[in-house]
């Protein structure tokens, strides 16, 4: 994969054969270990360890999502009030630093700001997704929602569609359960 990378990539590979052996070494690792982070990354949204990535909660807040107003249902923009409501509990600075840059469009000059801002920004994504994994969690109609039944059970539940006024009953509604072999 980190061939294949750098093959990519036309200048890469001279500027790797013109460094210095220790160099080339902590270059190539350098890449290994990006590609490394990015199937990582990758997996965990593949197998729904996150929904949300911090790109893309800055790409919804920057496209205006708190200052607009929306008709319809968005998973996105409902995690988003979730988490802003949930962050503001615990670290309302971090909600005014967010608010303050993307409601209000100030960009924080001093350090302490950008810092606060960075910090509630993925305090944020972590939010966003509890919301989500809470919301996947709570779902109470669809599949492997119902609890098992036993074979008797589930018998007895559809025993209206096994029950019929003439005996025997076809081979396809009969079983030895329910009606005894009639055929010797």
């Amino acid at each position: 994969m980190i061939y294949e990378r750098l093959l990519k990539t036309n200048g890469s590979v001279k500027k790797i054969l013109a460094m210095a052996p220790d160099a080339q070494y902590r270059a190539i690792v350098g890449i290994g270990h990006q590609l490394a982070s990015q199937e990582r990354a990758d997996y965990d949204l593949f197998k729904g360890s996150y929904r949300y990535s911090v790109s893309e909660v800055r790409n919804v807040l920057t496209a205006g999502v708190l200052v607009e107003e929306f008709d319809f249902w968005m998973d996105t923009v409902h995690d988003l009030l979730e988490a802003l409501e949930a962050l503001h509990r615990r670290t309302p600075q971090y909600v005014d630093a967010i608010v303050s840059r993307y409601a209000e469009f100030k960009i924080p000059a001093e350090t302490a700001g950008k810092d606060a801002l960075k910090n509630g920004v993925t305090s944020l994504v972590a939010e966003m997704n509890k919301s989500n994994k809470r919301r996947f969690a709570e779902r109470d109609v669809g599949v492997g929602t119902r609890k098992p039944l036993s074979c008797e059970r589930s018998r007895w539940e559809s025993k209206g569609s096994w029950d019929a006024d003439y005996l025997p009953a076809p081979a396809h509604m009969r079983d030895n359960a329910t009606e005894p072999e009639v055929w010797s």
